[in-house]
């Protein structure tokens, strides 16, 4: 009986190893993939944890998922889409990309409605805006709109503001592409000049558009509340999705994706991360939570 509670220790020991050996599989969205896995990898590294790591795009990582060949999918989903069973799946908010609209910070516009957007940078839509005067600025009747378009990746700015803005999906013969030095140069030493941008404006000769789903709807600026409530309209939230009955053997990579290096790392890349509330909120109801 003396001998009974190290076989017992020993025992226990050995399902803690085998545990602890197993991997996590995970699949991330391609478009997020490459601002997270090396993070994700010290993390498994400095806590002797294995892991296969997955980049591939949302809806094959949803299907492996389904399948029972994945333990988390980071996978984006528009917003208006459906998201998977809850009754199986926890779905938890992790970033979002974003898309901009910049100006010089002497042009008077403070906001802008969607369908002027479309009008500045979709063909064949409603409206066909050419001018600022166009747009009810005051003296600015013979001023020509001078829009650009910058993408920077990984984000995918401008996919996500064509979906939600442009009912032809495309952008007028017209629009300029270019990188975000010239963009910030040129915007810098014009007023005429509109810019769509995957981040909001830093420079203090830059100012970052507000924007109203219509003319006679409020409008909202891209900060981190306003983006993740979705109150401003240009963005692409991608989610981390597991099932609910493997949440403890996965809480530790879990936790790390909503700590606040992980946030970091996100923000670093131009992501928008979640706000510290909301963070903090889900990563204490993550370890409040025992798998079902």
């Amino acid at each position: 009986m003396k001998c009974l509670p190290l076989v017992y220790f020993l025992g226990f020991s050995l399902v803690l190893s085998v545990l602890k050996a197993e991997k996590v599989r995970i699949a991330v969205s391609d478009l997020l993939a490459d601002t997270i896995e090396s993070a994700i990898a010290d993390f498994a590294e400095q806590n002797s944890m294995e892991f296969d790591f997955y980049k591939e795009g949302s809806l094959p990582a949803m299907e492996r998922m389904t399948s029972d060949e994945l333990d988390i999918a980071i996978i984006a989903i528009p917003d208006g889409y459906l998201r998977p069973d809850s009754e199986r799946y926890s779905v938890i908010p992790l970033a979002y990309d974003l898309a901009v609209l910049t100006v010089n910070v002497d042009n008077p516009l403070g906001e802008i409605s969607i369908p002027q957007l479309g009008g500045i940078f979709g063909k064949n839509e409603t409206q066909d805006y050419k001018y600022w005067g166009d747009l009810g600025l005051s003296g600015w009747t013979g001023r020509s709109i001078k829009a650009m378009v910058v993408e920077t990746k990984p984000s995918i700015s401008s996919e996500i503001f064509k979906y939600t803005a442009l009912g032809s999906k495309t952008f007028k013969s017209s629009i300029n592409n270019t990188d975000t030095e010239n963009a910030d140069r040129v915007i810098a030493n014009d007023v005429t000049c509109i810019c769509l941008v995957s981040r909001a404006a830093k420079s203090s000769q830059v100012k970052t558009l507000m924007v109203s789903v219509d003319d006679d709807m409020p409008a909202y600026g891209p900060s981190v509340d306003n983006v993740h409530y979705g109150d401003y309209p240009f963005r692409l939230p991608f989610y981390v999705v597991f099932e609910k009955s493997n949440t403890e053997r996965i809480k530790p990579i879990l936790s790390y994706l909503l700590s606040e290096n992980c946030s970091q790392v996100l923000d670093q890349d131009n992501f928008y991360a979640l706000p510290d509330t909301v963070r903090s909120q889900l990563s204490f109801e993550l370890n409040m939570t025992r798998s079902e």
